[in-house]
């Protein structure tokens, strides 16, 4: 990516460390500009995500803990308060749908690549793959 990067003028000092310092380095109230990260929601709810990466940082305790790019809009935060205040689905659907589009058209990160899943089985075997990316034992059968 640096390579990349510098053939369109942007030069990149490349930082490599052991994951384990890796987080701890790329602290949000840091002036982070580029990072590799990865994220997805262990519930499916796009909330989840959301509210950690986007919401902005330092407005609500406990929301965006995670947001590097210091990305901060009162319309999103705004429409994720309404998303987290009601208890209906549907509701909470629509309003993290205007909130996808809030982010769709500031894109307040640039997406590098997208990791893929990939699963052998056997016929022998079933399983199904889940949504939030976990493997347990139990999901996996042995056809007799």
């Amino acid at each position: 990516m640096a390579s990349q990067l510098a053939k369109i003028g942007i030069d990149v000092k490349v930082n490599l460390m052991p994951k384990s310092n890796y987080f701890g380095y790329i602290r949000p109230g840091d002036k982070t500009s580029l990072c590799l990260v990865g994220w997805s929601s262990d519930t499916g709810d796009a909330g989840n995500w959301y509210q950690t990466m986007f919401y902005s940082l330092g407005k609500k305790a406990g929301l965006g803990t995670s947001n590097r790019g210091h990305y901060s809009s009162d319309e999103f935060d705004s429409t994720m308060d309404k998303a987290n205040s009601t208890a209906s689905t549907d509701e909470r659907t629509k309003y993290l749908q205007q909130a996808t589009q809030i982010l769709k058209k500031d894109m307040p990160f640039i997406p590098l690549y997208f990791q893929e899943s990939s699963y052998g089985v056997t016929k022998n075997i079933t399983f199904t793959p889940r949504m939030d990316d976990y493997i347990y034992a139990y999901d996996i059968h042995f056809k007799k």
